[in-house]
């Protein structure tokens, strides 16, 4: 059990480590501090998980991953409703 755990654990941190980050171009240049502001206080998620052991810390990371994934997706769309455009890096 504490093998596929730990398999598990290494997967889950390596596909959070593998995101490309976003290039956000365009838009009101003078605004975009107030704007990228803006959009991580709206993009922010909250998670929750529970369990305990092995199989408790890895319903958390799963949760967190998730919710990274979930606050990268609110970003972009936040990002492009205010007329900026939003890729990820080549």
């Amino acid at each position: 059990m504490y093998r596929v755990a730990t398999s598990v654990l290494l997967v889950v941190l390596l596909t959070g480590c593998a995101t490309k980050p976003l290039v956000v171009s365009g838009g009101d240049p003078a605004s975009y501090d107030r704007n990228h502001y803006g959009c991580v206080q709206e993009s922010r998620t909250s998670y929750a998980a529970g369990g305990s052991g092995a199989m408790g810390g890895l319903m958390i990371l799963a949760a967190a991953s998730d919710a990274r994934k979930a606050s990268r997706e609110l970003y972009a769309l936040c990002m492009r409703a205010r007329g900026y455009t939003v890729t990820e890096e080549k």
